[in-house]
């Protein structure tokens, strides 16, 4: 494969390439399974990262689904969809087909390598600096990554992460746990390369009944009344799970939110 330089980065931005740019799906880049027909792609990866001249850094670029909204953006602008308050859909005012604007849905997002874009153009919209903004204000207010250290992520994959993606995909309701899930917080110490480290997650889930079920699937999982407590190697694990009504600024003292669609998904694969 020929090596991928300034030029190739310069091609992305002449064709539109950026942050909020939207496209049909095609055979590079496909829906997802279960997608609505009717779905579109869009960029949501900072724009500096979707046309960068170093890809060796940045491989890959962050692209979600987007479906047409069902009202007119006019009578939604105000409402926290529209202005970023809510935590997993975004509405952009793009048109496409017979609609003014896009709900994006945070949970719909996942990778792909970023020279597939160098094949075709966006064919819906070039994203402008208006849905730049939108978008990042969006996943800057909640889904910033915090940055773990990557022993203590390693230390936890298998005996902490890994039951608790399963649990947050099991279904509860009518959909699965996540979509339940207000807000994690986390706290760690130390935060270095070293450790051993004592590590918090703080699980908010939108009432009590829903907190009420994924701490009784931790607590089977890893034995432990509530906090859920678990001893690795090299790692201590205390997971607290409660409602968001019934948590108080006292309690997410000293925490970071924590964005579980990065660390408890399968996002680090991109798609061929």
């Amino acid at each position: 494969m020929q090596e991928l330089g300034v030029a190739e980065a310069e091609r992305l931005l002449a064709a539109g390439w950026r942050q909020g740019s939207v496209f049909r799906p095609n055979d590079l880049i496909p829906l997802p399974a279960g997608c609505a027909e009717n779905a579109v792609l869009v960029v949501v990866s900072q724009s500096c990262t979707v046309v960068s001249q170093t890809w060796v850094k940045d491989p890959v670029v962050e692209i979600a689904v987007a479906v047409p909204g069902d009202k007119p953006f006019a009578k939604q602008q105000r409402g926290p969809e529209a202005v970023g308050k809510n935590y997993r859909t975004l509405l952009i005012p793009i048109a496409y087909g017979d609609t003014d604007c896009l709900a994006i849905d945070v949970y719909s997002r996942f990778f792909v390598r970023r020279d597939v874009l160098l094949q075709f153009q966006p064919d819906v919209a070039v994203g402008s600096a208006e849905a730049g903004r939108r978008i990042a204000s969006w996943m800057g207010r909640h889904f910033t990554r915090v940055a773990l250290p990557d022993r203590l992520v390693r230390l936890m994959k298998d005996t902490v992460l890994a039951p608790l993606e399963k649990h947050l995909r099991a279904k509860f309701g009518k959909g699965p746990i996540h979509e339940g899930v207000h807000a994690i917080w986390v706290r760690w110490e130390p935060d270095d390369e070293e450790g051993p480290y004592e590590i918090e997650f703080l699980i908010a889930c939108e009432n009590e009944d829903a907190a009420n079920n994924l701490d009784a699937l931790l607590t089977d999982t890893f034995g432990k009344e509530g906090p859920v407590r678990l001893e690795t190697d090299g790692v201590r694990v205390s997971v607290t799970v409660t409602s968001a009504d019934g948590t108080t600024l006292a309690d997410i003292e000293g925490h970071s939110r924590l964005s579980f669609f990065d660390h408890f998904t399968s996002l680090a694969e991109p798609v061929a």
